[in-house]
C-alpha cells in the first residue's frame, strides 16, 4: 500500500523545475508528503470505508483548510510538542518514548507550509523560505520512517493506534455520528427539513462542536453517495 500510495502521490504532484521553485512549491511539496502519510493512517484504521481521493480531499477540506483559516497557528511551537500526544490521549508513554510522534510532525509539516504560503502571500520571502525549509525538513523526517521498505513499523502502528484513539474521543467525530443518526432519521421523514443546508444550520445549533455548515453538508452528500451506492449494488 505505501509504494502504491507514493506513486498516486508522485503523479499528482510533479516538483516544479528548480528555477521556478519558490516557497509555494516547496511548502506544497512538503504538504503532499504529509497528505501521504495521512492518507495511509487513516485509510489503516479503517474507520469510515472511503477511497483514497477522498482523504486526499478532508485532508485538504479539513485539516489544512482549518489551519489555513487559522491566524495563530505556529509551527515552531508545535516543534515544541512533539512528544506529546500519549498525555493527550491519556497513554502511558514506555520508556521515556513519544510513541506518536510521526502524528506530530505531520502536523509541523503543514503547519509549517501555510506559514509559508501566508508569509509568500504578503511578499516576505525571507520568512516564507525560512518555513518552506523547515516544512521540507521536517517531512525529510517523517518521510525516511514511512518509506521503510518492510512492514510498518513499531512507530507507524502506534501512529495508527493514536488516530483510532483520537477519534474515539474527538468531540466532533462524536458529533458527527450523532448527526449522522439525524440524518438518517431526515432520509425517512423528508418533510423536516427542505434542504442540506438547513439541516446542517439546525444541527450546528444542537451540536455546539461543529461550527462548519460547509463541512456538514459535505457529511450528507458523502452519505448520500454511500447509500445510493448500496442501493444499486443490490
Amino acid at each position: 500500500m505505501t509504494e502504491q500510495c507514493n506513486q498516486d502521490i508522485d503523479e499528482i504532484y510533479e516538483q516544479p523545475e528548480r528555477n521556478t521553485r519558490t516557497p509555494i512549491t516547496e511548502a506544497a511539496s512538503a504538504l503532499w508528503g504529509a497528505c501521504r502519510f495521512f492518507v495511509w493512517v487513516v485509510m489503516k484504521t479503517n474507520a469510515e470505508k472511503k477511497s483514497k481521493e477522498d482523504y486526499e480531499k478532508s485532508f485538504f477540506e479539513d485539516y489544512f483548510g482549518e489551519y489555513f483559516d487559522n491566524p495563530d497557528i505556529d509551527g515552531d511551537l508545535a516543534v515544541t510538542k512533539i512528544g506529546t500526544i500519549h498525555k493527550e490521549l491519556d497513554w502511558d508513554c514506555e520508556d521515556g518514548k513519544a510513541p506518536f510522534a510521526l502524528l506530530e510532525v505531520m502536523d509541523v509539516i503543514v503547519q509549517y507550509a501555510v506559514q509559508a504560503m501566508r508569509a509568500q502571500k504578503n511578499d516576505d520571502y525571507n520568512l516564507a523560505w525560512s518555513y518552506a525549509t523547515d516544512a521540507q525538513y521536517w517531512w525529510g523526517i517523517l518521510n525516511s520512517e514511512f518509506n521503510r521498505r518492510q512492514e510498518p513499523s513499531a512507530m507507524s502502528l502506534n501512529a495508527i493506534k493514536a488516530v483510532k484513539a483520537k477519534l474515539a474521543k474527538d468531540p466532533k467525530q462524536i458529533a458527527k455520528s450523532q448527526v449522522k443518526e439525524c440524518w438518517v432519521e431526515w432520509q425517512n421523514k423528508p418533510t423536516n427539513y427542505r434542504n442540506k443546508s438547513k439541516f446542517a444550520k439546525d444541527m450546528m445549533q444542537k451540536f455546539e462542536e461543529l461550527d462548519n455548515q460547509s463541512v456538514i453538508v459535505r457529511w450528507c452528500s458523502e452519505w448520500e453517495k454511500t447509500a445510493l451506492n448500496k442501493h444499486d449494488a443490490y
